[in-house]
C-alpha cells in the first residue's frame, strides 16, 4: 500500500482525483501499488432530529462493486460491521443490521473493495414511541 493518505476524491471528466494533507493526486492505476484499492465513506454522528432512542434494522445500498461491501454502525465508541448481500439487479446491496443496536446518536460507515460507485445508502430505522 502507498504511504499517501487521502480524504476526498472527485471524478472529473474521465479523470480520477485524490486530496489529502499532502496535495492532490491523479488516481491512474487498478491498485494501490500492487494492492487493492480500499474505500470508506463515512458519514456524520448524527442524532437524526431527535433525542429519542434510535434502532437500526437494515441498509440498502446502490452500488457497483466487484465485491459486496460492508456497512459498520458506530455508536458510543463501539463499532459493529455487517456484510452486505448481493448484488440485486445488478447494483442492490442489502445489509441486516444488529436489531440489538439502540442508540440516541448514530454513525454509519461503507467500505469495501473495488467500489467504483456509491449512488445511493438507505438506512432503516425506527425510533422508540416512548418520550425518551
Amino acid at each position: 500500500e502507498s504511504d499517501t493518505l487521502t480524504h476526498s476524491v472527485a471524478a472529473v471528466g474521465d479523470q480520477l482525483f485524490a486530496a489529502g494533507p499532502g496535495g492532490v493526486y491523479r488516481l491512474t492505476g487498478q491498485t494501490d501499488a500492487g494492492a487493492a484499492i480500499a474505500q470508506r465513506v463515512v458519514f456524520a454522528n448524527m442524532d437524526y432530529g431527535t433525542g429519542r432512542y434510535k434502532s437500526v434494522e437494515g441498509c440498502i445500498l446502490e452500488a457497483r462493486a466487484t465485491l459486496p461491501p460492508s456497512v459498520t454502525v458506530r455508536v458510543e465508541g463501539a463499532a459493529y460491521t455487517y456484510p452486505a448481500q448481493g448484488p440485486k439487479r445488478d447494483t442492490i446491496y442489502r445489509a441486516k443490521l444488529g436489531r440489538g443496536i439502540k442508540h440516541k446518536r448514530l454513525q454509519f460507515e461503507v467500505s469495501g473493495s473495488g467500489i467504483t460507485e456509491l449512488a445511493s445508502v438507505e438506512v432503516q430505522m425506527g425510533q422508540s414511541t416512548r418520550g425518551f
